[in-house]
């Protein structure tokens, strides 16, 4: 498959995270690609709009939605979904490693 193809059916994948729009307080999809270990991918990150300015977060609520594809091998990729409630911490960071482990 030709790569830029294949590039192409990962952000397809992605952009189907445009159903929580109604429910988010990003007004649009903002990919981030990325390229991690070699193999390509995409994610964005959503903040959920009845929490976006909340001074707590009720309990079993998650105010981000990270959601995204990476491919993991020639012949496989991962969806992922990461619900959290800070994005700009190490355990964030550890998080996404994990994520980033499975790739070969």
């Amino acid at each position: 498959m030709i790569e830029g193809v294949k590039h192409a059916l990962i952000h397809r994948k992605c952009r189907r995270t445009e159903k929580y729009l109604p429910y988010v307080f990003e007004k649009e999809i903002k990919l981030i690609d990325v390229n991690w270990k070699g193999q390509y991918g995409s994610y964005c990150i959503l903040t959920d709009s009845a929490l976006a300015n909340a001074k707590s977060i009720p309990p079993n609520q998650f105010k981000y939605l990270t959601r995204g594809m990476v491919r993991l091998s020639e012949d496989s990729a991962l969806g992922f979904s990461l619900m959290t409630n800070e994005i700009n911490t190490e355990k964030y960071q550890e998080m996404l490693s994990h994520i980033k482990s499975w790739i070969k």
